[in-house]
């Protein structure tokens, strides 16, 4: 998902930008700010910060999920918080790039609930499996 992220803001800069994209000068061009100072759209940026957050999300994940997987949480437990996760941040760039910034929101806490639920119920089964209906 990063990685499509990543080519739909280099393809928005390559319409809007008036020499199209310099990729000899790509992190100049793609840097926080510099997309909205050279007068491009700001869902290219928003696009490109929802890049980021995904590549930081999947740390998360990755270790939660290594967690889940070494301490043997239930299989069908794991596959709905994982599912419900990848909802979440398949939502989250498209309400990011729209800019509503209260969905964004939400969509990030509920995946970081959910990647965090995985971990908590693989750690603490006998407190977390009840409250999760497990």
């Amino acid at each position: 998902m990063a990685v499509v992220l990543a080519v739909i803001a280099i393809l928005g800069i390559t319409i809007f930008a008036p020499k199209g994209y310099e990729s000899q000068w790509s992190r100049v061009q793609k840097a926080p700010g510099a997309l909205a100072a050279s007068g491009l759209p700001g869902w290219i940026e928003r696009v490109q910060g929802a890049q980021y957050n995904t590549y930081e999300a999947c740390i998360h994940m990755l270790c939660t999920f290594y967690i889940a997987q070494s301490l043997n949480l239930p299989s069908l437990l794991f596959a709905k918080l994982a599912s419900f996760f990848l909802v979440c941040r398949a939502v989250y760039p498209i309400v990011y790039a729209l800019d509503i910034d209260m969905l964004r929101t939400q969509a990030w806490m509920t995946g970081l609930y959910a990647v965090s639920m995985v971990a908590f119920a693989a750690l603490f089964p006998d407190t977390i499996m009840p409250i999760l209906g497990a």
